[in-house]
């Protein structure tokens, strides 16, 4: 496995520095992101799968696996949450963010 099992970290920029970036960069940097997520999928979560989640429920945290219906239920109730914030975001920015989380 690849030494970035250890700790994965959030990377952030300014958008005014973005736009000020040459676009050669910013797709660097957009393909490096894409390698990161990449990584982590592939090599960091299931590394904590195997490593932490035994630790975790040895300590008692009982693990909760919903049914596809049970989902579809919890879904439905999330639905008038994800309004209220859809509503605190610019237009289209909330429904993005959701899509790109629940896919």
């Amino acid at each position: 496995m690849p030494a970035i099992a250890g700790e994965f970290s959030s990377m952030f920029i300014r958008l005014d520095k973005w736009n000020s970036l040459p676009p050669e960069v910013r797709n660097l940097l957009i393909k490096a992101g894409k390698d990161y997520e990449k990584a982590l999928v592939e090599y960091v979560l299931p590394y904590h799968k195997e490593n932490y989640w035994p630790l975790i429920r040895k300590a008692g945290v009982k693990e909760i696996v919903l049914t596809k219906e049970e989902q579809k239920e919890f879904k439905k109730r999330l639905e008038p949450v994800w309004d209220w914030w859809k509503g605190l975001l610019p237009p289209g920015v909330g429904e993005k963010a959701i899509k790109l989380a629940t896919e």
